[in-house]
Formats: structure tokens, sequence, C-alpha cells
């Protein structure tokens, strides 16, 4: 009997610490914290673009997007964030994106990996520096 009271004392301890898992290291990051739930815009080609990094079943991602004249976003691509070292992620967007406009009117369905380097309140993307926006979320 006292075998079995104790059986299910762990049990139950198994069960309760299986929803209690602690957040991984980049949801705890110093670095992730200052980008995410923020927009970062850049406005030095055509309508502009912008980058809006979020989390979401405690997994980083990132919403590329261009803008459009008529239309306040034309194109939209997410890509889950890899993180490398502080302040350095890689994104993936479709090859034929040329950084702020589109080349085509489809994107390509080949992705490339492109990667991200955060300085405070700023985000470079190849030779864009894109500065986050007041309305971020």
């Amino acid at each position: 009997m006292m075998k079995k009271m104790l059986l299910m004392i762990l049990i139950i301890i198994l069960l309760f610490s299986c929803g209690c898992r602690q957040k991984s290291d980049v949801i705890s990051s110093e670095w992730w914290n200052d980008i995410v739930d923020k927009e970062f815009t850049n406005y030095d080609i055509w309508a502009g673009s912008g980058l809006l990094f979020y989390e979401e079943d405690g997994k980083p991602y990132c919403d590329y997007m261009v803008y459009g004249s008529g239309l306040p976003v034309i194109f939209t691509c997410t890509s889950s964030v890899i993180l490398h070292t502080s302040g350095t992620v890689t994104i993936e967007l479709p090859e034929n994106i040329i950084i702020g406009t589109i080349s085509e009117e489809t994107p390509s369905e080949n992705m490339k990996e492109v990667p991200l380097i955060i300085e405070s309140d700023t985000v470079i993307l190849e030779s864009l520096a894109y500065r986050v926006t007041d309305e971020s979320y």
C-alpha cells in the first residue's frame, strides 16, 4: 500500500513538472528581449520594408514585410529565427527578393538564409539599417 502511494505521488510530481518547463535561453536572453514584439522599418527603397520579431509557442519568429504605396503591406514572409551568438540571427527569405522590393510578381519557393545583425534599436539586413518604429506591438 505504501509503495503504491509513493508511486502515485511520484507520478503526480512528474506530471506537474512537465507543465512547468523553463523558458528557453532564447526567450530569456537580454538582446532577444530588446527586439521581441517590435517592428523595425526601413524606407530607403521604394515604399519600404519591415521586420517584426515575435514569439509563438516559445519559439522566435520574424515577419519580413514589403510595404506598398497604396496598401500597408503587399508581401509578408514568416521565418523562424535562428540564433547564433549575442546579437546575430538568421532568417529565411525567398531567394528572388531584392531587399525592400520583390524582383518578380511571385516570390520564389527557394529560400535563402539571410544574416541579421542586432545593434540596440537597429537591425542590419545586408546593407540596409532597420530602425525600431513607435508603433511596435
